[in-house]
């Protein structure tokens, strides 16, 4: 340590510390070495892990049938979100206790992990678990373990105990539908042969068999947006069962209901027959608006009917469906590769973070050494906290005497 001459230097300016700090570059470059050996062979002890990944295509929908192709208005708005909400419910039931402790069971993990409480293997489940969505809308599910080939295993039992758990959902609904579907199916035939007896009474007593060409096609019509707006009021119950009422299908199916209703009330309006084919139907004879309304019950009727066997016919379908509904694109495979320890950047880590702790305890071994020259009994009184606090003081001062 070079002396100064005079008084006592008050301050040290930085190019001391960095001088008096240079003289231990060597002491690092060693150190550094060292550690990064020490951490390799660490990284080399450590126990290996594997990470297997199966890739599943985004859910799928069905074929329009029944409700889905009666609803115009909604096709596009669900087709939207028809994603969002399925893969939503894919990772509910990926992230589920109810799988996961499944899979515990099946591959007896609490015995893998050398655990003594369930709760604690599905912590470590869920560590060793991770879970992706692409861009493209494809769900990855990447899985550690120690042996590879358990790795593969219990990726592929995610994808197959998430078809088992989501197809149980779907069969559920289908049963739902299906029950609730053919209670209305038989209110609608009941409803259907009443009407047609009540308008063939009426064409016998009253001798009308057909409608002019005009008030015929504004019958259809009509009875056609009825239909519509009654087949998808059954649906808003069917959905209200299951879902909130500010769910985005719940919303747009009220107002693709909405919409129904005003059309069916601009037919109705006789201010708006010159603008169209479509006679008003309150300027009917009232013989004719009889037997018209009649027609148009028969028609409505029918319509509801058809729609309500093709839902019901399409639940049948779906709750006796048996083939999988989760399509894997990529199975898991055992890796060849471990995926961690990373041995050379945990030696890195090791080398880097030692060699800063260590250039730390240099840094105050030089201030200390600066603080003995300019204060000593500052110094000595640094030295005895250090030293009460059990800390290798030994490298902060010189020798006594000297």
């Amino acid at each position: 340590m070079r002396k100064m001459k005079g008084k006592p230097m008050a301050t040290k300016e930085l190019v001391d510390y960095a001088i008096e700090f240079l003289r231990y570059r060597r002491t690092l470059i060693f150190s550094f070495v060292l550690f990064f050996l020490l951490g390799y062979l660490i990284a080399f002890l450590m126990p290996k892990y594997y990470r297997a990944e199966v890739v599943i295509l985004p859910p799928q929908p069905e074929l329009k049938t029944g409700f889905s192709e009666m609803a115009l208005p909604l096709s596009g708005f669900i087709g939207l979100n028809f994603f969002d909400q399925e893969t939503n419910r894919y990772l509910a039931i990926l992230n589920s206790r109810t799988l996961r402790e499944a899979l515990i069971k099946k591959m007896n993990l609490m015995e893998v992990y050398d655990v003594k409480y369930l709760d604690e293997a599905l912590e470590q489940l869920n560590e060793n678990t991770e879970i992706e969505i692409d861009n493209e809308g494809t769900i990855r599910i990447k899985v550690l373990d120690r042996q590879p080939q358990r790795a593969a295993k219990l990726a592929n039992l995610y994808v197959r105990y998430l078809d088992s758990l989501y197809t149980k959902i779907v069969v559920e609904k289908a049963r739902f539908d299906r029950i609730y579907l053919a209670r209305q199916l038989q209110k609608t035939k009941a409803e259907l042969d009443s009407i047609e007896n009540t308008m063939k009474r009426f064409q016998e007593i009253y001798g009308i068999i057909s409608l002019p060409e005009q008030i015929e096609a504004t019958l259809k019509a009509y009875a056609d947006l009825l239909g519509q707006k009654i087949a998808q009021e059954i649906q808003l119950q069917v959905m209200s069962k299951s879902r909130q009422p500010t769910h985005p299908d719940i919303v747009a199916l009220k107002s693709s209901i909405q919409a129904i209703q005003e059309r069916l009330n601009t037919i109705n309006q006789a201010e708006r027959a010159t603008e169209s084919i479509l006679l008003p139907l309150e300027n009917l004879p009232a013989l004719s608006k009889q037997y018209a309304d009649l027609y148009r019950e028969v028609e409505t009727r029918n319509k509801v009917y058809a729609i309500l066997l093709a839902e019901y016919e399409r639940a049948k379908i779906e709750e006796a469906k048996t083939t999988p509904r989760v399509q894997i694109l990529d199975p898991a495979v055992p890796p060849r590769k471990r995926a961690k320890p990373k041995r050379i950047l945990t030696a890195a880590v090791v080398a880097t973070s030692s060699t800063l702790i260590l250039s730390l305890f240099l840094l105050l071994s030089v201030h200390l050494q600066f603080i003995r020259e300019i204060n000593p009994e500052r110094h000595r009184k640094l030295t005895v906290l250090l030293d009460r606090l059990i800390l290798p003081s030994g490298i902060f001062k010189k020798k006594r005497g000297s």
